[in-house]
């Protein structure tokens, strides 16, 4: 649970089917103690600079995200997807895959 963060899951077009859109907020939660350790710098950063943004842009491209659907008992609930940073303030998913995790 040291990465983790709660919010709504809701369909998004323009996404591939192994693709799951994060608001910045959550995104520099999950990705922000990675990103200064691959700048060698300490927490916090200072999101507004440009190579920090790219290092962001990076640590996501290599990454996975778990996405967790509860209750945890079907066989989908849990599903792995590429992260890519969105505007909104929801978690977006392929419109085919959120149906799998009972998305709005």
């Amino acid at each position: 649970m040291l990465f983790s963060a709660r919010t709504v899951i809701a369909p998004g077009a323009g996404l591939a089917t192994d693709q799951v859109a994060l608001p910045d907020e959550i995104a520099w939660a999950l990705f922000g103690p990675l990103v200064a350790r691959e700048l060698g710098v300490e927490l916090p950063v200072d999101r507004a600079s440009a190579r920090v943004q790219q290092a962001l842009e990076t640590v996501m491209a290599r990454s996975w995200v778990i996405v967790n659907r509860a209750p945890s008992l079907t066989p989908t609930a849990h599903l792995a997807f590429h992260p890519v940073r969105g505007p909104d303030s929801v978690v977006r998913l392929h419109p085919l895959v959120a149906g799998l995790l009972d998305a709005d």
